[in-house]
């Protein structure tokens, strides 16, 4: 952090080819950083751990230079892993957010992805459906819940009892009764 710039320059990545950054947010807030800006630097995509948002509320306004919210979108993962207060986003912010203990207060647009805990919503998320850095391959796919099963269970039998019941109420059905 130089002034009230943040610059996220990557000098080494781990065996997936990602830079990883720690900040605090108090570092982050509003009232520490005005702008952000990236340096790849070869890197394939960053990770930013933010550290310590506890009960309080991290206020970001904060600037991308650039475009550089654009280029985050698909590069750039910001993890509030611990928090559990609020995120106020005040400014357009980039990157995908996981935010998922957090409420998160969403005032301007965001371009990538969210996962928070709850979500107030006055602005727009911009998701172009692709991150290239996102090993899709190491996904697991999701079993459905077995109530999902017990419900499908269920209208195959409704759907049978009907069409028996439809069957033994021919109009053939009811003259060989009589």
């Amino acid at each position: 952090i130089s002034g009230n710039t943040a610059t996220f320059n990557a000098t080494s990545t781990n065996s997936s080819g990602l830079a990883v950054f720690d900040i605090t947010a108090s570092q982050l807030s509003s009232s520490s950083i005005g702008q952000i800006q990236f340096n790849a630097n070869g890197a394939k995509g960053m990770i930013i751990n933010v550290l310590g948002l506890d009960a309080g509320t991290l206020n970001i306004a904060a600037n991308f230079l650039g475009g550089s919210a654009q280029w985050a979108a698909q590069n750039v993962l910001w993890n509030f892993g611990d928090a559990t207060g609020t995120i106020d986003f005040n400014s357009q912010f980039g990157g995908d957010v996981l935010a998922y203990s957090a409420d998160v207060l969403l005032k301007q647009n965001l371009e990538g992805t969210l996962v928070a805990g709850n979500l107030t919503q006055s602005a727009e998320i911009h998701f172009d459906g692709t991150n290239p850095n996102l090993p899709v391959d190491k996904l697991m796919p999701t079993p459905l819940p077995a109530s999902w099963t017990m419900f499908a269970a269920a209208l195959g039998l409704m759907g049978f009892a009907a069409f028996r019941r439809k069957k033994a109420w021919t109009p053939d059905s009811l003259r060989q009764a009589a």
